[in-house]
C-alpha cells in the first residue's frame, strides 16, 4: 500500500482539488493512490482518510457486490469507460446517490489505475423519485378523463388506453394492447389513420384531427374522431390519440333536414337546456329549458355574447377565457365537444353545475355550434353523498384490525384493508398473489405443500357461500412468515347482504398468540417446565400404552433419585439446585435411546421408562451407564459439584402389570439401593418389597402413637462402677400398648424418614426434663439427666428449646446432657459447634455416644465442645473375647484422659465386663447388669 496520496504535477493539482466531482485513481488490487478534495463534500471524509481506508466499504451492502464485478470486468478492456451508479456513506451516517464513470488507465504510463469520476446525484435521485410519483398521478388523471386517450409506441403497438378509449373501441383494455390502431378500423380508413399516426410519431407533427369509422366487435356502426399527437412513452417517441365517439353527431346530420320542424318542438319540449351560438358566439337560439335553468328570457338574450353570459367563470369562480371555452371551440375548430363536469351560471349568479355536448354547426348557411346542457345538481349531489358513504366505507374497512378483503360473485377481490396491504407489503408485496383484481378462488386452487388442505376448505366454503348453500364459514389457516415461522389465522367469511351482484367478505383474524397459549399450556400440562420433560401425567400414559400393546419384548422402568441433592440446595441455593437438574436432565436425553423416555416426577426424582428390550439386563446397562454419566461433575456459579444416583428398576413381569405398581416397584427399589450405600441400581425384589410393607406398617403405627399421644419416657440408671452408686440417668423413648416396633432403634430411624423425628424428639427433651425435676439424690441435690439428640434436632432454635423446658420445670442446666451421635454432629460440623458450643456457655454437658464406631477424625473431635464420651455397647460386649475390644477400649480411655473427658460404657451385662472395664480405667457406665430402662416413678424410688 502507498504511503500517502498520490500527487500530480502543481497546474494539474490545482485543477484536480478544484473539481466538484471526486476524482480518485484505483490500482488493480482496488487500493487507492488518489483523491481530490471532493472527498470532503462527497463523504465527510479527508483525500487521506479516503486514500487509507478501504472506499469499497463505504458502498451500501446491496450495491458492494455489484461494483466489485463491474470493476474487475472494466480492469479487463484496457482504456474501457463504464458508468454506474451506487450508494455510499457519508461520514454522518446517511447513504447519497452516486454516479461514477470509471476509465481503465491501468495501462496509461501516466495514469497506471483506473480513474473514477463520481457525482453527488442524491437530489436529481431525489427529484426523479418525485418525477415518478407525479406521472403517476397524472396516469391516475388520464384514466379518469372523459376523452378517450391511447397511446401508440414506436412500433405502432398500443400500449394504454384509459377506460373512455376503451368504451370507444368497445373492446377491454386486455384485448387492446399489443395490437395497432388499424386493426379496430374499416379497411378505407386503414392506410389514413397510418399516415396520421406516421405523422406524429416520426415527423412528431400534429397531423390534426379526422374521423375514421370503426369495426367494433359488438357489430355497432361508430365513428371516432381522433387527433394524434406527439408523445413520449417510457422515454421512447410515440403518439397520443385523442379519440371521440362522433357517431351521434353524422347520424344526427343526415337526419337533421327531415327532422327540422320535429326538431323544433321537440327542442321546446325537452328538459335539456339547449342554445345554438354563431360563428362569432353570440345565441341565436335559446329553448325553454335553458331560459329556465339560467334564469334568463329566451328572446331578450339572442345576439348576445353567450360566453360572457353563462359561462365567464370556471366552477371556483376564476376567469374561464373565451378561448379555452370547449362550447367556442367546438364551434371554431368544427369538432364536438362534451363535458360531463361543468358549470354554467344563472342570471343571478349563482352557478349551476352541468354536463355539456357542444356541437359545431355545419358553415351553411353560417358556421355555429349548438349547447346542449343537462342540470346535474342532484346528480352532484348525490355524488357527494356517494363520496362521503364510500369514505365511510374505506375508512371503515381500514379500521378493522382483521385482514379483510370483498370478493365479487366470481371470487375476484374488488377491495382489500390496509390491514391486508400491510400483510401483503410485509411478505414481498406481491400483488399477483392477494392484490385488487386477484381471483382469490385461483389463488386457493393453486396452493400447494403442507397449506393444501386449509386452502382448498377455505375455497370450497367461498364456493358454497356464492352458491348461496352456506350463511357463513369458519376455519383455521396456518401461514409461512418470511422469516420461515408460522403465523395462524381465523379465517371467517360471510355473505354481502343487499347487494344485487353478490360478494363474500373474507376476514383473517391473527390468532398466532392464542395458539401459542394453547400450545404453551398444552405442553405445561404433561412437561417439567424447568427441564422440559415430560411429567408424572405424560409418563403415566406412555407406560400405560406401553404395558397394553407390549409383545415379547421387555419393558422396564429406571427410578432415579440424587444423592447428596440437598446439600447442593442448602449450600449453594435453590438456583444452582436448578441449574443442576437441568445438566442432569440433559446428560440422561444424551445417555437413553431415542425410543425411551425420561420423566421428571418431582424434586430430584427422575424415572427413565425402556421399551422394546432385547432382554431385561439391558435395563442394567444403562443404569450402569446413567450412573457413570451422573457421577461426572456438575458445573454451578463458579464451582463444580459431584452427585451419586440411586437407581431402581423394576420390570413388567406380570401380564397385568398396571402403570402404578410398576412405578411403585421401582420406587421401592431405588429406596433398597440408598439403603445399600447409594451410587447403585438395585433391580425390585418381591422379598425386599414385603420387607418394605412391614416397614410402612410400623411407620403408621408409630405416626398414630405420636397423634395419640402414647410415647413414654423411661430412664437408664448411669451407676459409679466401683461403689454402684447412683450417678445420673439416660432418658429413653418408650411407648404405650401393642404396637409393631421391634425397637427404639427402628422407631428413631422411622422418625427421621418420615419427618416425624423433630416431635418425637421435642417430645422427649420436655419430658425428661420435667421429670428429671422429680428425681433427688439422697443429698437433696438434682439427679442428672442425659437426652439423646436425632440429626434434626440440631440447629439453633435447640438451645431456646432447652432453656425453655428447663426454666418451665424449675431444673438447672448444668444438670442436663444432650448426647449425639458422630453422625448427628459430623452431618454439618459447623454448625453443630455453633450449637453445641451455646449450650455448654449455659451449663448444658455435651455427650458424644456410641463412641468408636462412626467416622470423625481426631481434629473435628478435638473441635467439638464435649464432656462425655461413650463408649458403644459393641465393643463392652467384646470384652473377654480375645481381648481386642479392650485394647480399643484402652485407646478411647486414654484419648479421653487426653482431651479431659468422662468416659462412660454401655450395654454392661455381665460381672466380667464391669471388672474388665474398672481395670481398663472406665469407672462410670450403665447396662441391664445394674438396670433396664425403667419408668420415671421406678427411677425416683431409685435416687431417693
Amino acid at each position: 500500500m502507498p504511503q500517502g496520496p498520490r500527487r500530480f504535477p502543481v497546474p494539474f493539482e490545482v485543477l484536480l482539488q478544484s473539481s466538484t466531482d471526486l476524482l480518485s485513481v484505483h490500482r488493480r488490487d482496488g487500493s487507492v493512490v488518489y483523491a481530490n478534495a471532493a472527498t470532503k463534500t462527497l463523504l465527510g471524509i479527508t483525500p487521506e482518510e479516503f486514500v487509507r481506508g478501504n472506499p469499497f466499504r463505504l458502498v451500501h451492502p446491496d450495491d458492494r457486490h455489484a461494483l466489485i464485478a463491474q470493476m474487475a470486468e472494466l480492469g479487463r478492456r484496457p482504456g474501457a469507460v463504464q458508468a454506474f451508479a451506487l450508494r455510499a456513506r457519508h461520514a454522518d451516517g446517511s447513504y447519497r446517490d452516486l454516479e461514477v464513470l470509471a476509465r481503465n488507465g491501468l495501462d496509461d504510463p501516466d495514469l497506471q489505475g483506473v480513474l473514477l469520476s463520481t457525482r453527488d446525484v442524491t437530489d436529481r435521485a431525489r427529484a426523479e423519485a418525485t418525477l415518478r410519483a407525479s406521472e403517476s398521478r397524472h396516469r391516475q388523471l388520464v384514466e379518469g378523463v372523459p376523452i378517450g386517450l391511447a397511446v401508440v409506441d414506436r412500433d405502432g403497438l398500443l400500449r394504454f388506453a384509459n377506460p373512455c378509449a376503451q368504451g370507444v373501441v368497445g373492446v377491454e383494455l386486455v384485448d387492446l394492447l399489443g395490437r395497432t390502431v388499424t386493426d379496430f378500423l374499416h379497411p378505407d380508413d386503414r392506410d389514413r389513420c397510418a399516415e396520421a399516426v406516421r405523422l406524429a410519431l416520426v415527423d412528431r407533427v400534429v397531423p390534426g384531427a379526422a374521423e375514421y369509422q370503426l369495426v367494433r366487435p359488438d357489430g355497432v356502426d361508430c365513428v371516432v374522431a381522433s387527433t394524434p399527437m406527439p408523445y413520449e412513452w417510457e422515454g421512447a417517441p410515440a403518439a397520443l390519440l385523442m379519440l371521440q365517439d362522433v357517431t351521434a353527431l353524422h347520424r344526427a346530420e343526415r337526419q337533421r333536414v327531415e327532422a327540422a320542424d320535429r326538431l323544433s318542438r321537440i327542442l321546446d319540449a325537452t328538459a335539456d337546456g339547449i342554445v345554438g351560438i354563431d360563428h362569432e358566439g353570440r345565441i341565436t337560439f335559446m329553448n325553454p329549458a335553458a331560459a329556465r335553468t339560467l334564469g334568463l328570457d329566451a328572446q331578450a338574450v339572442l345576439g348576445l355574447d353567450g360566453h360572457a353570459l353563462y359561462h365567464h367563470s370556471r366552477a371556483d369562480g376564476s376567469p374561464y377565457p373565451e378561448a379555452e371555452c370547449p362550447a367556442v371551440q367546438a364551434m371554431r375548430s368544427g369538432r364536438s365537444a362534451e363535458v360531463s363536469d361543468e358549470v354554467l351560471w344563472r342570471s343571478d349568479g349563482t352557478p349551476v353545475p352541468v354536463e355539456y355536448r357542444a356541437t359545431p354547426l355545419p358553415a351553411n348557411p353560417a358556421p355555429g355550434a349548438v349547447l346542449t346542457f343537462h342540470d346535474i345538481s342532484e346528480r352532484v349531489r348525490a355524488r357527494e353523498r356517494l363520496t362521503q358513504v364510500a369514505a365511510f366505507q374505506r375508512a371503515v374497512l381500514d379500521a378493522l384490525p382483521s385482514l379483510t378483503a370483498v370478493v365479487d360473485q366470481h371470487g375476484v377481490i374488488v377491495a382489500v384493508n390496509q390491514a391486508w396491504t400491510r400483510h401483503a407489503e410485509d411478505r414481498g408485496g406481491d400483488p399477483a398473489l392477494c392484490g385488487v383484481g386477484v381471483p382469490f378462488l385461483g389463488v386457493c386452487d393453486a396452493a400447494g405443500g403442507e397449506f393444501r388442505a386449509g386452502a382448498q376448505a377455505a375455497a370450497t366454503g367461498l364456493r358454497a357461500l356464492l352458491a348461496g348453500e352456506r350463511e357463513t364459514h369458519e376455519q383455521d389457516v396456518p401461514c409461512r412468515q418470511p422469516d420461515g415461522s408460522t403465523a395462524h389465522f381465523s379465517l371467517l367469511m360471510v355473505p354481502l347482504r343487499g347487494v344485487p351482484q353478490g360478494g363474500v367478505v373474507i376476514a383473517y383474524t391473527d390468532i398466532t398468540a392464542r395458539k401459542q397459549l394453547e400450545v404453551d399450556a398444552a405442553h405445561r400440562a404433561t412437561h417439567d417446565v424447568l427441564t422440559g420433560l415430560p411429567n408424572r401425567t405424560l409418563l403415566l400414559e406412555r407406560l400405560e400404552h406401553a404395558l397394553e400393546t407390549r409383545g415379547e419384548p421387555a419393558i422396564a422402568l429406571l427410578f432415579l433419585d440424587l444423592d447428596g441433592f440437598k446439600l447442593v440446595n442448602d449450600g449453594y441455593g435453590h438456583e444452582a439446585g436448578d441449574t443442576v437438574l437441568t445438566q442432569l436432565a440433559d446428560r440422561l436425553r444424551h445417555h437413553v435411546r431415542p425410543s425411551d423416555t425420561v420423566a421428571r416426577l418431582s424434586g430430584d426424582e427422575f424415572v427413565v421408562l425402556c421399551e422394546q428390550l432385547g432382554h431385561p439386563t439391558e435395563a442394567h446397562v444403562l443404569a450402569e451407564r446413567l450412573i457413570a454419566a451422573v457421577g461426572q461433575p456438575f458445573a454451578i456459579t463458579s464451582t463444580t459439584v459431584s452427585l451419586g444416583v440411586s437407581i431402581g428398576i423394576a420390570v413388567a413381569s406380570e401380564p397385568h402389570t398396571g402403570p402404578d405398581a410398576l412405578l411403585r416397584a421401582a420406587d421401592q427399589a431405588m429406596f433398597d439401593a440408598k439403603a445399600r450405600g447409594r451410587n447403585r441400581f438395585t433391580v425390585y425384589d418381591a422379598g425386599v418389597h414385603g420387607r418394605h410393607h412391614v416397614r410402612l406398617e410400623q411407620a403408621m403405627a408409630l405416626r398414630r402413637l405420636v397423634d395419640d399421644d402414647d410415647l413414654l419416657v423411661h430412664y437408664q440408671p448411669v451407676v459409679d462402677l466401683r461403689t454402684g452408686e447412683l450417678r445420673g440417668a439416660e432418658a429413653l423413648l418408650r411407648w404405650r400398648g401393642e404396637v409393631r416396633l421391634p425397637d427404639t432403634a427402628t422407631a428413631i430411624s422411622l422418625g427421621e424418614e418420615i419427618g416425624l423425628i423433630g416431635r418425637i424428639g421435642r417430645f422427649v427433651l420436655r419430658e425428661a426434663i420435667s421429670q428429671a425435676a422429680t428425681f433427688r439424690r439422697p443429698d437433696g441435690t438434682p439427679l442428672p439427666v442425659a437426652v439423646n439428640l436425632a440429626p434434626q434436632q440440631l440447629d439453633r432454635r435447640l438451645v431456646g428449646l432447652v432453656e425453655q423446658a428447663a426454666e418451665a420445670a424449675g431444673y438447672p442446666l448444668s444438670s442436663v446432657t444432650l448426647e449425639l451421635t458422630e453422625r448427628t454432629v459430623m452431618s454439618d460440623p459447623r454448625l453443630a459447634v455453633e450449637v453445641l458450643q451455646a449450650l455448654r456457655d449455659r451449663g448444658v454437658r455435651i455427650a458424644l455416644d456410641d463412641f468408636g464406631v462412626g467416622y470423625s477424625s481426631l481434629a473435628a473431635l478435638n473441635s467439638l465442645p464435649l464432656d462425655v464420651l461413650k463408649i458403644d455397647a459393641g465393643f463392652v460386649r467384646g470384652l473377654g473375647a480375645g481381648g481386642q475390644d479392650g485394647r480399643i477400649i484402652t485407646a478411647i480411655v486414654e484419648l479421653a484422659r487426653v482431651l479431659g473427658l468422662e468416659i462412660v460404657a454401655e450395654g454392661i451385662e455381665h460381672q466380667e465386663q464391669r471388672d474388665r472395664l474398672i481395670e481398663l480405667g472406665c469407672e462410670t457406665g450403665q447396662g441391664w447388669l445394674y438396670s433396664k430402662a425403667r419408668p420415671a416413678e421406678v427411677l425416683r424410688r431409685l435416687s431417693a
